[in-house]
């Protein structure tokens, strides 16, 4: 295991607070607008139709508002040095990046109804899913009661506010999931 300082966490965490600061300076300092969260990179039903990809990404870094961005930072400072110190720097970020990607393909493809969707809470989902394959693959030691208890949170969470995404939670969930254990598996035999 690595034992360098966890910096692509740091990246993405100034990354996320950057653009909140943005959200703040451009509302004038009060709530976001959906025009300009949409503006900025916000997904909706046709992000895919409209071929607007970029956007697949810029919404994991936005955030509807404060507590939106404090709870998913503590959950990346949280979740992401343990996954980003046993699979290194490169292949953190491209996991923490997939799992966005899923989570917002996964939204996009599974609402109905018109939507319109920000955070990163598909790329947190997807670090779960990382510790999860991590652990299954005897690289970290996890209890099951962590992951008990994260999904058991995360479901009162999403059971008691509908502004919640868990399309996004369980796209990016599978996506770190599956990645991980991919990439874990290639290192693996790079190392052999």
């Amino acid at each position: 295991m690595s034992e360098q300082s966890p910096w692509v966490t740091y990246l993405l965490l100034a990354l996320n607070v950057i653009m909140f600061v943005i959200c703040v300076a451009l509302s004038g300092g009060g709530g976001f607008s959906t025009r300009l969260l949409y503006d900025l990179g916000a997904v909706t039903n046709d992000t895919l139709a409209n071929h607007e990809y970029w956007r697949l990404l810029a919404a994991a870094f936005l955030h509807g508002g404060f507590l939106h961005i404090f709870m998913n930072m503590v959950c990346l400072v949280q979740w992401g040095p343990p996954v980003e110190a046993r699979m290194g720097p490169l292949l953190y970020l491209a996991i923490y990046l997939i799992s966005a990607i899923g989570g917002t393909i996964t939204s996009i493809l599974l609402h109905s109804e018109l939507f319109i969707s920000v955070g990163a809470s598909g790329a947190l989902s997807g670090l779960i899913g990382a510790l999860l394959a991590l652990s299954l693959m005897g690289q970290i030691g996890m209890s099951a009661q962590f992951f008990v208890s994260i999904i058991a949170l995360n479901g009162v969470i999403m059971a008691t506010n509908p502004h919640i995404d868990w399309m996004s939670h369980l796209g990016g969930f599978l996506a770190g999931l599956v990645a991980t254990a991919l990439l874990g598996l290639a290192v693996r035999r790079s190392e052999v």
